[in-house]
């Protein structure tokens, strides 16, 4: 059974797979030699977007940038390897909210009335004030 965080393929797992956007200490549990998009494909789809390793005999960084193989150093991970991993971000799903009444057309006016000013709002034909701003050397003030 695996713990939390890890995530299993075919016989290979990644353990402390990272959470969307957060940096976790992941270890690869499989063979050596993995493909490293491969290896941390374990924690799934797009579930990983970096991966960093600092190399143990010339304590150089290695690097895995998803779709950036151009760039990526860290080529394949052994056994037992542990690596810094970025989780992917998560796609926020958006749900629109259904208008149920038709909003009116409005128009808003400022007008400047010396020491401060007045808002005025049109809508549907008729003109309301809303409020007066009075600005002083404390702060501000509103009357209504």
């Amino acid at each position: 059974m695996l713990g939390p965080g890890a995530s299993q393929a075919e016989d290979a797992t990644i353990h402390n797979c990272p959470q969307p956007g957060k940096w976790a200490i992941s270890v690869w549990d499989g063979a050596d030699g993995t493909d490293t998009g491969q290896a941390l494909a374990a924690c799934g789809e797009n579930a990983v977007d970096v991966a960093h390793y600092i190399d143990p005999d010339t304590q150089q960084w290695l690097g895995y940038f998803v779709g950036h193989a151009e760039i990526s150093t860290l080529l394949t991970l052994d056994n037992r390897q542990e690596v810094i991993a970025l989780g992917g971000a998560a796609v926020p799903t958006v749900t629109p909210v259904p208008s149920l009444t038709p909003t009116p057309a409005f128009t808003i006016h400022f007008i400047n009335v010396g020491q401060g000013d007045a808002t005025l709002i049109e809508a549907d034909g008729k003109v309301d004030v809303l409020d007066i701003l009075v600005l002083s050397v404390v702060g501000l003030t509103q009357c209504k």
